[in-house]
């Protein structure tokens, strides 16, 4: 499992940039709960209440990730209204088939905002029947592509069954830092809800 998890750090950047491309290219990814109310965006939308009107969040890519394009297919990601921490919505991630990941990612590019600042990351999750687990992932790749700092709370294994919980970690952002991605993620079987991210930087209040 180790292994599986390194090959995987290893590799997110590019599955990520992988997964826009195709998201911008298709225009985006059907799915398949009925479309809720658009509403206009907000700065990040960590709270997801921004919706773009087809059942996604506002400024986010939501679905399956994995080593191949096909695994896109693996996990659904939607909003959900049913399920919430607070507010409207939250962000639902659950698996339907093969052995790729779930993961919600940001589309704005922050990395300028944070340079040289240590992130406290913080988000609440509440899962069902996780397998392996749930939570909250934060990148920094330096210039030459090399991982500067990486965190997707896989030593506190969120999984089975649990009511929302707040998590948090904190991340360095190195002033050579070229690119900063971050979000939610799911491995496993299962299904998780995310909702209320916010965003610390040095002390202060960065985005709710």
């Amino acid at each position: 499992m180790s292994e599986h998890r390194t090959i995987m750090e290893s590799t997110l950047s590019l599955h990520i940039r992988r997964l826009l491309i195709v998201f911008l290219a298709i225009g985006g990814l059907s799915c398949s709960t009925s479309p809720v109310e658009y509403i206009p965006p907000s700065p990040l939308n960590l709270g997801f209440e921004s919706s773009d009107g087809h059942g996604k969040p506002f400024g986010w890519y939501a679905g399956g990730g994995g080593d191949l394009i096909k695994d896109t297919s693996d996990y659904e990601g939607n909003l959900d209204t049913s399920v919430v921490h607070s507010g409207r919505y939250s962000l639902h991630l659950k698996y339907k088939s093969g052995n790729g990941f779930g993961v919600g990612t940001i589309q704005t590019d922050i990395t300028s905002a944070v340079l040289g600042t240590t992130v406290h990351y913080s988000g609440w999750i509440k899962t069902k029947n996780v397998s392996i687990d749930a939570g909250l992932w934060w990148r920094v790749d330096g210039r030459s592509g090399t991982v500067l700092a990486f965190n997707n709370m896989y030593d506190s294994m969120v999984n089975g069954t649990r009511d929302w919980q707040q998590y948090s970690f904190e991340i360095p952002v190195a002033d050579s830092a070229a690119d900063v991605v971050f979000g939610v993620i799911l491995e496993g079987t299962g299904e998780a809800w995310y909702d209320d991210l916010a965003i610390d930087t040095n002390g202060h209040s960065f985005a709710r």
